[in-house]
């Protein structure tokens, strides 16, 4: 049974329930075990999984009805996702977000999918508990011949007492050739960055083709494997300075280009603030600069922080774009929200730029998201014209 505060979420489509909220009829269940929920009364509310590890006792699952079997539950949710995945022609293409947690309603999971190989984070101990079951279900509706690799190690797991978790489930492949648009990416699951890439970000890299009209000179900040920098070469950019420390991300970026036969580079393999007060020193222009750093702000602790790191970030980034530029700003710190992020982007470019924004953008279509996952809208992004410079010019860079 559900009580307190919980009948309410549940009816405001909370995909969990907390412990707290939780009263057992008959006695506690096992983890992982199939859970009808009810209110007081004896109303249905949902169903879903069990668990004990941390604040969430039940991840839910459906709010119409409960299912025969385990299996069934997770087939029905993960066959839902894939379908709605191929009406956004994400699969014919290979690389997609196939199960996005909550906001396909199965907390506590991810699942992308690199063509044959499929990766899964859970952070839930529910999600550990049934992991064998999600495998065989993903082989059902995916194929026999896909590789299956967990990369369960989210900063969320270990504070709520659980483990890391990297190990294949089925097959032993690690690295794939995905596509996006006109380019072409190496993802590598076991050394790459969260799943192997950056899949929020895809429909951001196929938009960026339309504002790289040839000629141009493109700078791509926090390059990681190249992503936006060479969707902007095979755009037609004259030439792409990419930035990007981190040497694994180095390795296959370099790979990137000779994929993509890339020509007119640069690789600044270092810190992306020392490459910027370089640049600024030798006051270089680019005709799109593109920003997607990680997250700046962890915590809302370290909001005022992590708020100054990026307005000294766009700032020096936006002193870098020629008159009549484009540039790319981005943030996935979950506790900037939406109306924040546009108000920075504001507070940066008023007394600098007469400059026009050409839209706000959020994670690719395949991050789906419902009404009570706004903890899944994370990532801010935004495309901006600027204009022309206003009456700073000639007198110096902030910051530096």
């Amino acid at each position: 049974m559900v009580k307190g505060g919980g009948v309410d979420a549940l009816r405001d489509g909370s995909a969990f329930v907390y412990n707290k909220w939780l009263k057992f009829v008959e006695g506690a269940p096992e983890v992982g075990e199939l859970v009808e929920l009810i209110d007081p009364e004896g109303e249905f509310l949902g169903c879903g999984i069990f668990e004990r590890v941390g604040p969430v006792g039940v991840r839910v699952l459906s709010f119409t009805k409960c299912f025969s079997s385990l299996y069934e539950a997770i087939y029905e949710k993960i066959m839902r996702a894939y379908e709605l995945r191929k009406r956004l022609n994400y699969v014919k293409e290979g690389s997609y977000r196939l199960i996005n947690s909550d906001g396909d309603l199965f907390s506590g999971l991810i699942v992308d999918v690199y063509n044959d190989i499929v990766v899964i984070q859970s952070s839930s101990q529910a999600v550990d508990k049934v992991m064998p079951t999600i495998v065989e279900v993903l082989v059902e509706i995916l194929g026999k011949d896909i590789t299956v690799y967990e990369k369960s190690v989210q900063r969320s797991r270990r504070d709520i007492g659980l483990e890391f978790a990297e190990k294949f489930h089925r097959g032993r492949k690690h690295r794939t050739i995905i596509v996006e648009g006109n380019s072409k990416f190496i993802v590598d699951v076991v050394k790459g960055q969260k799943t192997g890439f950056f899949l929020d970000q895809r429909d951001n890299r196929v938009k960026l083709e339309k504002y790289v009209c040839g000629s141009e000179r493109v700078l791509d900040l926090f390059s990681y494997t190249g992503g936006f920098g060479i969707h902007a070469a095979n755009a037609g950019a004259e030439h792409v300075t990419f930035v990007e420390e981190d040497p694994v991300a180095l390795e296959i970026l370099h790979e990137n280009l000779k994929l993509n036969r890339a020509r007119n580079y640069s690789v600044y393999g270092e810190n992306v603030w020392n490459v910027l007060r370089k640049l600024l020193a030798s006051r270089e222009k680019y005709d799109a600069v593109i920003v997607d750093p990680p997250a700046f702000i962890q915590s809302m602790e370290g909001f005022r922080k992590g708020y100054e790191a990026y307005m000294k970030l766009y700032t020096l980034a936006s002193q870098l774009v020629k008159e009549n530029g484009i540039i790319f700003l981005s943030s996935c710190s979950f506790f900037l929200r939406r109306e924040e992020f546009v108000k920075l982007i504001h507070k940066v470019l008023i007394k600098q730029y007469d400059y026009v924004i050409l839209e706000v953008g959020r994670a690719s279509k395949d991050h789906v998201l419902r009404y009570a996952d706004k903890h899944l809208d994370y990532l801010k992004s935004s495309f901006i014209y600027l204009r022309e410079m206003l009456g700073n010019k000639g007198k110096g860079n902030y910051w530096v």
